[in-house]
C-alpha cells in the first residue's frame, strides 16, 4: 500500500489590506499513479465568506511557493535544463495549436469568464486561448480591489479590467493598439450595469505604456507583458514581442515607479519561454526587484507571477 503524502499546513496569501488563510483537505492520489495530489482548500475572501477551491499540488513543489524555499535561480535552472521529452511535446503542440489559434482569432468571437461575457475582436489577444490571463485573474481573486485605483497595462480585450471594475475598482485600462482599446470599451459597455452596481469605474486610454497617462499613483498595477524577444513589424506584434533588445521592459521599468506609491502592488506574469534573467537585470538597473509569488505549469509552458518591488 502506497504511503500517503503528508497534508500541507495551512498557508496564507496576504496583501496590505487582507490575509487569506487556506485549509487543505487531501483527496487520495489517482490509482493510475498520476504524480499530483489534489486538495480542496477552504478559504475566506475579503468579505469573510467561505468558499471551496480545488488546487493542484506537485510533490516537493507546491502550488504556492514559500518565500524561503524558492529563488530566481530555480527559474534559471529550469530554463537551462529543459526536459527533451517535454520539448518534443511542446513542438508538436505548437505545430498543431498555433495554426488553430490563428484561424480562430481571425474573426470576432464571444467568450465568458465566470459570468463575465465579453467579445474578442480579430487581432486582439484572446484570454481564453492562453493561460496567462486566467492565472492573473485567479491571483486577483485574493486581492482587495474595492475602491482601489487599478492600472492595467496592455489590456487587450479588457477582461481583467472589466473584472476589477466589477469588483469595485477604479480602473484605468491602457493598450498601444487602437483595436484593443476599442475592444475594451465594447466589453466595458457590455458589463456597465454590473460595474455601476459595485461602484466601480473603468476608463480606457490608448497609450504606449505611460505616454498618454495622467500623472497619478496607483494602488495596483497589473501587467501581462509581451515577453517574447523579437522585432515588431505589425501592430498585432505588440501583443507578443518586446523588441529585439527588450525595449518594452526598458521603457516599462524606467517609468513604473512614477506611478507607484510606497504600498503599491505591481503584479506581472512571465513564462519559462521568455528570458527571465535578462528581464530581471533590466529591472535591477532601474532599482526594481522581481519577487516570485506563484507558479503553475500547464500543458504549454510554466507561468510565474511576480510582484515588482522598489529597492
Amino acid at each position: 500500500m502506497r504511503p500517503s503524502s503528508p497534508v500541507p499546513r495551512p498557508f496564507y496569501l496576504t496583501n496590505r489590506t487582507s490575509t487569506v488563510k487556506f485549509h487543505p483537505i487531501p483527496i487520495p492520489i489517482d490509482k493510475r499513479g498520476f504524480p499530483f495530489r489534489r486538495y480542496f482548500c477552504l478559504f475566506s475572501n475579503i468579505k469573510s465568506n467561505l468558499y471551496v477551491k480545488s488546487l493542484i499540488f506537485k510533490p516537493n513543489s507546491g502550488y504556492i511557493m514559500p518565500k524561503a524555499s524558492h529563488s530566481m535561480q530555480n527559474i534559471y535552472t529550469t530554463q537551462v535544463r529543459k526536459n527533451p521529452i517535454r520539448s518534443v511535446e511542446k513542438k508538436i503542440l505548437n505545430t498543431v495549436y498555433k495554426p488553430l489559434v490563428k484561424w480562430y482569432t481571425g474573426r470576432e468571437r464571444p467568450y465568458t469568464y465566470k459570468s463575465i461575457p465579453i467579445t474578442v475582436l480579430p487581432g486582439v489577444f484572446h484570454p481564453g486561448l492562453f493561460y496567462s490571463t486566467k492565472f492573473l485573474l485567479e491571483y486577483l481573486e485574493f486581492v482587495n480591489l474595492q475602491r482601489m485605483h487599478v492600472l492595467e497595462l496592455g489590456a487587450g480585450s479588457g477582461l481583467i479590467s472589466v473584472m476589477a471594475a466589477i469588483e469595485g475598482g477604479i480602473v484605468t485600462a491602457s493598450d498601444i493598439s487602437h483595436t484593443a482599446t476599442m475592444n475594451t470599451r465594447i466589453n466595458r459597455d457590455r458589463n456597465l450595469s454590473r460595474i455601476e452596481h459595485s461602484d466601480g469605474a473603468l476608463e480606457v486610454i490608448q497609450s504606449d505604456l505611460f505616454e498618454n497617462l495622467s500623472a497619478r499613483e496607483y494602488d495596483i498595477i497589473v501587467i501581462n507583458p509581451p515577453y517574447y524577444k523579437g522585432k515588431i513589424n505589425r501592430t498585432e506584434d505588440y501583443a507578443w514581442y518586446c523588441g529585439e533588445e527588450f525595449e518594452y521592459f526598458q521603457k516599462l521599468f524606467s517609468g513604473l515607479t512614477a506611478f507607484m506609491h510606497k504600498d503599491s502592488q505591481a503584479i506581472m506574469i512571465l513564462s519559462d519561454e521568455c528570458d527571465v534573467e535578462s528581464i530581471r537585470k533590466i529591472a535591477a538597473e532601474n532599482n526594481l526587484e522581481l519577487k516570485i509569488k506563484l507558479t503553475r505549469r500547464n500543458l504549454m509552458e510554466k507561468n510565474f507571477i511576480f510582484e515588482i518591488h522598489q529597492l
